[in-house]
């Protein structure tokens, strides 16, 4: 196992405040960093983060996130926390350099590092100030991030596949759909989820059905997508009209259908009337032909891979709060509605 060392010593100020410099120099903004300040920050989950301020000679300040990515920065709780077939340190910087970059998609990348020998992973990135969306308490955040996020999709759907290739990204084939289910039969063999109305029986009953949720998803086109689009990975800027969300954390950033971004903004205690209006903005907002009826349709074999992701993700650990579901319950009403 590697030591775990301090995320302070993981990089140095000066290459930080080089990469300042140079970001500064792209954008034609006057000055150079003289002093640099760091700290961990509070709204670290699985890799540690520090929030970086960076003050130049003219007196301006910028204000930095930066990510340790690196195995040897991570806590137990951490490591635990996605299985380790997921994880691959460079898989988001890569993201950001190779597509969210050059699209000028999400916080501008200031900087990276990827050094597989000394396992240093870093990434950089300018602070975006907002609430996430989960704090967001005006329902037209929530349509206004489908919107925006069925767009995104259009424009991720026409990037050169050689450009995806580059990318250590997950591939939403078959056997990463099983993986999913299997897991959670192992885990829940003998009882079902803590706090689920249903037991392992009816876990039984579901994975005897998902091979047609499997077959419904290789169906649809598949471009990159965020992987967990999950309202607390949303940062929300400015209001509607003129709302411009940014999604961070991509570390299970995928080649997928995009429904499964879709899928998880819409999960959780939403009416039948407030997921329609989220999935008719993202239906306005990507310009797809489907309609309504066939994209909600599509959408619950969605939702029912995402539950039992989760449920084979966390297993008997407990899920962190904004996580705790019942998600076997979830992915049951789902599959009935479809009648599998």
């Amino acid at each position: 196992m590697s030591r775990r060392i301090p995320i302070s010593a993981a990089v140095a100020d000066a290459e930080l405040a080089h990469a300042v410099d140079e970001w500064l120099a792209v954008r034609r903004r006057s000055g150079s960093v003289v002093r640099l300040s760091r700290r961990s920050w509070e709204y670290a989950t699985s890799a540690p983060l520090e929030l970086v301020v960076a003050a130049t000679a003219e007196g301006d300040q910028y204000r930095f996130v930066l990510k340790h990515l690196g195995p040897r920065h991570l806590s137990e709780q951490a490591r635990r926390a996605k299985p380790s077939f997921v994880v691959n340190p460079s898989r988001e910087i890569e993201v950001y350099r190779c597509i969210l970059s050059p699209a000028g998609v999400g916080a501008s990348l200031v900087g990276s590092r990827i050094d597989p020998a000394t396992e240093c992973y870093w990434l950089l990135v300018e602070f975006v100030p907002g609430p996430r969306l989960f704090e967001a308490g005006d329902r037209e955040a929530w349509t206004g991030t489908a919107r925006w996020l069925g767009a995104l999709h259009a424009r991720l759907a026409t990037i050169d596949p050689s450009r995806l290739r580059r990318v250590p990204l997950i591939e939403c084939d078959r056997s990463w759909y099983r993986i999913w289910i299997e897991r959670a039969l192992r885990f829940f063999a003998v009882e079902g989820p803590s706090g689920s109305l249903h037991g392992s029986k009816a876990m039984r009953w579901l994975a005897d059905r998902y091979d047609r949720v499997i077959d419904r998803l290789l169906t649809l086109p598949c471009w990159l997508v965020h992987g967990e689009f999950y309202p607390s990975n949303v940062i929300v800027t400015g209001t509607a009209p003129e709302l411009v969300p940014c999604p961070i954390d991509w570390e299970t950033a995928s080649i997928g259908p995009g429904i499964l971004d879709l899928a998880a903004l819409t999960a959780g205690n939403w009416g039948e009337r407030d997921r329609a209006e989220m999935t008719a903005a993202y239906l306005e907002g990507s310009g797809a032909r489907s309609t309504l009826a066939e994209l909600s349709e599509t959408m619950r074999y969605a939702q029912i891979h995402l539950a039992v992701q989760w449920l084979g993700w966390f297993g008997r650990r407990r899920a962190p709060a904004l996580q705790a579901r019942d998600w076997l319950s979830d992915a049951i009403e789902h599959a009935e509605a479809l009648r599998l």
